[in-house]
C-alpha cells in the first residue's frame, strides 16, 4: 500500500489515477482533513471534491495549475486527445480549454522546473489565496477565475 502522503503517480494522461479508497473503514475527521489538504498542495483538490461529493467553488479551477508538476501540466495540455470531460461544476468544455491554454502558457514560461515552480509560488499561489478569501464574499465563475489569472500571468511577465 502507498503512503498516505505521497503523490500517486499514473501512466498515462489519458488514465488519470482513481481517487482514494477507503473501503468500509470509517474515515476520521483528521484523515479527511489530511487528504483534502494533500489534495490541495498537490493540485488535485477538484477532483478530490468531485469525488467525495462535494461542491466545487470557482476557486478551485486554479488549484492544479498553482500546484501541479511539469508533468502534470503537460498531461493537462494533452488530455484534449485523451476525451477528457470535466465534471459539471467545473464549468464544462470551456473550462477545459482555458485550463489546457494557461497550462501551455505556464510550460512556456517555467521552462525549467524552478522556473515554474518559482512562478506558481510567486503568482498563481498567492492569487489561488487571494481568490479563497474572495470566494467568502462572492461566487467566482471559470470566466472570473481564468481572467484573474491571465492578468496575473501579464502582471508578472510585464514585471520581468
Amino acid at each position: 500500500m502507498a503512503h498516505p502522503f505521497s503523490r500517486r503517480r499514473h501512466t498515462s494522461p489519458c488514465q488519470p489515477a482513481a481517487p482514494g479508497q477507503r473501503g468500509a473503514e470509517p474515515v476520521t475527521v483528521g484523515a479527511a482533513l489530511a487528504a483534502e489538504s494533500e489534495a490541495f498542495l498537490h493540485g488535485r483538490l477538484a477532483d478530490h471534491l468531485v469525488a467525495n461529493g462535494q461542491h466545487v467553488p470557482g476557486w478551485v479551477m486554479l488549484n492544479r495549475l498553482a500546484h501541479g508538476t511539469r508533468d502534470e501540466l503537460a498531461d493537462v495540455v494533452v488530455a484534449a486527445r485523451c476525451g477528457w470531460r470535466a465534471h459539471p461544476s467545473l464549468g464544462g468544455p470551456q473550462w477545459l480549454a482555458d485550463e489546457r491554454a494557461l497550462a501551455s502558457r505556464l510550460i512556456g514560461i517555467g521552462t525549467s522546473t524552478e522556473a515554474l515552480r518559482a512562478l506558481q509560488g510567486e503568482v498563481l499561489i498567492p492569487l489561488e489565496l487571494t481568490l479563497i478569501a474572495r470566494s467568502r464574499s462572492e461566487a467566482l465563475s471559470p470566466q472570473d477565475v481564468i481572467g484573474a489569472a491571465s492578468r496575473a500571468l501579464d502582471e508578472d511577465r510585464l514585471d520581468r
